[in-house]
């Protein structure tokens, strides 16, 4: 399957993705693999909501939160607002459900966009 089809299959909105880069596919494609690349980094674990250090957690959920905005990865998007939502509100262990749920759509995507760009 193609790597714009897998990512529909997963609930990336691509035709609204595509929109936001002019219609350009090689552009949307890279910015994805960067995001691929952002999510390694971020370093979130389930630890991190029970640590104390809610500033550093709340800071890499909204960076990873606007990148899947405006690739519109909205199962992605939506479940990254739900997370701060509930940081927020101080219901810590909400927002780790909600996030440890997230993981895996997480994961499904970024292995997408991983094996698309090693072929």
């Amino acid at each position: 399957m193609e790597l714009i089809e897998e990512l529909e299959s997963l609930g990336v909105d691509i035709e609204e993705g595509m929109k936001r880069t002019l219609g350009d596919q090689g552009l949307y494609e890279g910015m994805l693999e960067m995001f691929a690349d952002e999510v390694r980094t971020a370093h979130i674990r389930r630890e991190d909501f029970d640590s104390g250090r809610l500033d550093v957690l709340e800071r890499e959920i909204l960076r990873l939160k606007g990148i899947a905005e405006n690739l519109c990865l909205t199962p992605l998007f939506n479940a990254y607002v739900k997370t701060l939502e509930f940081l927020d509100d101080g219901q810590l262990h909400k927002a780790r459900d909600v996030f440890i749920k997230t993981l895996q759509v997480q994961t499904a995507i970024v292995d997408c966009i991983e094996q698309q760009s090693t072929v």
